[in-house]
């Protein structure tokens, strides 16, 4: 369009086959409303009994209602730990988004004991070819329950989250909104409903682009608000793969996202190593991590035992 505004020629762009009215009217015609209710029925089935609480326990107690408060850590898995991961989810039919989530799904099984967890991930909306080009607004959230339990093998938990995926893009079309009232949830000011850790691919391709004079380029903003206790996002880099880790300050202290951040390298190094390990074998640090917090925790031992035996003397004397 700047182009052609430059050299005084009329719209290059061929016209939309719809319009968003024309996408708001297709989905309250019958046909769709009769789809939705299965796909209504899906979710009630599939949320129903969700445990109440958060996924990562917070560091502060949650406030009455929310300040949006956030800030961002960066980290960046190395291009052969991603072609290692793809290789491992093509393996058994799964996206390197389920592969991701997956080995997130291990890392707060691992550091919780939580065998149900439910992950927030947003959808395009945008599964039609008429779409596509279509200005609007079409992303939804759905909610991504894992099943961690029995101890399975990290390929096994893979699978799981492969199935979880599919039955949620299948069902899609429901409005997130419309799933939270249909399963009758209290509304809370301090959270949001059903999922307050969210977990998002970003494969969209970027480029730059070269348009007469200029020259674009996208430019990262630091947000200073996060609209989730916790999201993470990972993206395509030239190194490999980027990731963002989106926390809220009122509830988190850096170091707390930090270690996470951290535990999450490390675990991806040992699924990449041994796949079929069961979820109990998978340590959250490195053995050069633990000896220093190991030694710490025999010291205050040691401390703790003389001052009782201390108290104890001075007692009976």
């Amino acid at each position: 369009l700047y182009r052609a505004a430059l050299a005084g020629n009329s719209d290059p762009l061929p016209p939309l086959p719809v319009q968003y009215a024309d996408y708001a009217a297709w989905q309250k015609s019958e046909a769709v409303q009769q789809a939705m209710a299965e796909q209504r029925e899906f979710w009630r089935r599939q949320l129903a009994a969700l445990p109440d609480e958060p996924l990562v326990a917070p560091d502060h107690p949650r406030g009455e209602t929310r300040r949006f408060r956030g800030a961002d850590l960066y980290t960046e898995l190395d291009a052969s730990s991603a072609r290692s991961l793809e290789a491992l989810g093509r393996s058994e039919g799964a996206t390197l988004f389920m592969t991701l989530l997956a080995i997130f799904a291990l890392l707060i099984h691992r550091r919780t004991g939580v065998t149900d967890l439910a992950v927030g991930t947003d959808v395009a909306g945008r599964d039609r070819r008429e779409l596509e080009g279509l200005i609007g607004f079409f992303v939804n959230n759905l909610v991504l329950r894992v099943d961690a339990g029995g101890n399975p093998s990290f390929r096994e938990l893979l699978g799981r989250v492969r199935e979880v995926t599919l039955d949620a893009f299948a069902h899609q079309q429901v409005p997130f909104e419309r799933v939270v009232q249909d399963l009758g949830v209290r509304r809370d000011p301090a959270r949001t409903p059903l999922f307050q850790v969210l977990f998002v691919l970003q494969n969209t391709p970027r480029s730059s682009a070269e348009v007469a004079d200029l020259s674009l380029r996208p430019l990262g903003i630091e947000s200073a608000v996060s609209k989730f206790d916790l999201a993470v996002f990972f993206r395509d880099s030239p190194g490999g793969l980027a990731s963002k880790w989106t926390y809220d300050t009122d509830l988190f202290e850096a170091k707390t996202v930090q270690r996470l951040l951290d535990r999450y390298r490390h675990l991806v190094q040992q699924v990449v190593e041994r796949p079929n390990a069961p979820l109990s074998k998978f340590e959250l640090e490195a053995e050069s991590d633990q000896r220093p917090r190991r030694s710490a925790e025999r010291l205050r031992s040691r401390r703790r035992r003389h001052g009782e035996a201390g108290q104890v003397k001075q007692s009976g004397s």
